[in-house]
């Protein structure tokens, strides 16, 4: 809602807006239209922010709007966008419903929302608390509403991610994979072709082997450090191949679980000092139960698998990695410091887009992404006010803001379907939690200038209001500075 921007009462409420202003601008809007869908390549990144950021904006104060006239307050505008108003497509109820310069932000302007305007029953200042705490909630809960439905249908009306395909999401600047060559298309040669791996690429084989579950892409890229490594992937409607060498990087870890002894009668091709990191495509902490140790765990997977088959992932002499199967067996183990090097690539794959499920799959993966939003939203919070004291150059780590939305939006555009509604529904929950702080002129801020007035019994003075909403509008002005620094830094890496 707007709290620096006055706009006058309308003389005539109902006057129709200028139908040759309004054609003149859908016809540019129909112009950039027809030029995004000609030039998507180079269009889809302003035009993903702006369709993106404008809904999440409209949905945010349409809840606004939509509470504020449901107690009786009078709103002057429906605005999307800021800065210079290019348009009143509607003027109905005494309303302007107007598209502004800026395809960033919007807001809704009510009677009274002004610390210095008159107290009047149509006016938001002059409707009961528990009224004018709907009418700041309402954005928030809009997004919320929002972000859940998107999690909980899309499931049934898009699909849902499947681990048998593979996807690239990301590629590091600089690293090994934006420098593969590519060495044939359609299994013809060709020189020349812009190299390295493509957001978007579907990966079919690495090193030779088929890709049917995306951890054997990490598994055959691990395991070929320092070693030429050949990947086949699928872009649009080519097949490309594509040569490249993976780096070696140790890995972070200072414990492993390490085989201690190979009982008399086990057939596993092992020995003592084999790292073990998977039994059946599955972690070892996958696998844990309760309160298990590692060691306990892989003793009972296997006993409870005796005399089957197993196939364990190991790593010999901290840089081999071996793949072994055979009738599983007892087994000594313990954990002990090492290290680890594996092969690096430098890109991140994801699962491809599967099948739809069911209402009732579908309400249920979506409301478990829904919960874990929030709990690693408290971690993150968690973090940033820890390291504000102890360390500030780690403080907002994780934090993003337009550049960085910018940016995220184009990667997912090239990505599944799937990919774009979870990042949606994403910012929309972030979008709800944002307003929510304590921040004078966000919504949180109006709340707590509403929770201070019922304990006090009585209304700030307009001055006090005033130095409040000054006070807000600095500190959200430095915030988005700094966000946006760390955006641009993080871009120019």
């Amino acid at each position: 809602m707007s709290n620096t921007e006055k706009i006058e009462p309308i003389e005539n409420p109902d006057e129709p807006v200028d139908r040759r202003e309004l054609m003149t601008n859908l016809l540019v809007l129909v112009g950039i239209i027809i030029a995004a869908i000609v030039r998507w390549d180079l269009l889809r990144n302003p035009v993903m922010f702006v369709v993106t950021m404008g809904l999440l904006v409209a949905i945010h104060e349409w809840g606004h709007f939509i509470a504020a006239k449901s107690v009786g307050v009078r709103v002057y505008e429906f605005a999307l966008g800021m800065g210079p108003r290019l348009v009143t497509y509607m003027r109905r109820g005494g309303t302007d419903y107007t598209v502004r310069a800026l395809p960033i932000g919007g807001f809704v302007n009510p009677k009274g929302m002004q610390p210095d305007d008159p107290i009047t029953t149509d006016g938001i200042n002059g409707r009961r608390p528990a009224e004018r705490a709907l009418v700041y909630l309402a954005g928030p809960l809009m997004n919320i509403i929002l972000g859940l439905l998107v999690l909980t249908l899309s499931g049934v009306l898009i699909g849902v991610p499947d681990k048998s395909r593979a996807v690239v999401a990301v590629v590091d600047k600089k690293s090994a994979a934006s420098q593969m060559e590519v060495v044939s298309r359609n299994g013809q040669p060709v020189t020349g072709a812009r190299k390295g791996l493509q957001i978007g690429d579907y990966v079919l084989e690495v090193n030779g082997k088929p890709i049917t579950q995306l951890d054997q892409v990490f598994g055959q890229v691990n395991g070929s450090a320092n070693k030429p490594i050949a990947m086949r992937v699928r872009r649009g409607a080519d097949e490309l191949m594509l040569n490249g060498m993976a780096r070696e990087k140790k890995l972070p870890v200072d414990k492993f679980l390490v085989v201690a002894r190979v009982p008399e009668g086990t057939a596993l091709d092992l020995a003592p000092g084999d790292q073990i990191q998977q039994i059946n495509g599955q972690l070892v902490e996958e696998l844990k139960k309760g309160s298990e140790t590692p060691e306990v765990t892989v003793e009972r997977v296997l006993r409870e698998a005796a005399g089957q088959p197993v196939t364990l992932v190991t790593w010999r002499n901290s840089r081999e990695r071996r793949e072994v199967t055979g009738p599983a067996g007892p087994l000594e183990t313990r954990v002990q410091p090492g290290e680890r090097y594996v092969g690096i690539l430098g890109f991140q794959p994801v699962p491809g887009q599967g099948a739809r499920v069911s209402l009732e799959e579908s309400v249920r993966q979506g409301l478990i992404v829904f919960r874990n939003f929030f709990v690693m939203m408290a971690v993150m919070l968690g973090d940033l006010f820890k390291n504000l004291f102890s360390n500030p150059e780690k403080a907002g780590e994780g934090l993003g803001g337009p550049v960085a939305i910018w940016v995220m939006l184009g990667q997912v555009g090239r990505l599944p379907l799937i990919y774009y509604f979870n990042v949606l529904a994403s910012l929309s929950l972030s979008l709800a939690v944002f307003n929510l702080f304590p921040i004078f002129v966000l919504d949180g801020g109006h709340m707590l200038l509403l929770t201070i007035e019922v304990l006090r019994r009585r209304r700030l003075e307009p001055e006090q209001q005033k130095l409040a909403m000054t006070a807000g509008v600095v500190f959200v002005g430095l915030l988005f500075v700094i966000i946006m620094s760390k955006d641009i830094m993080n871009l120019v890496k």
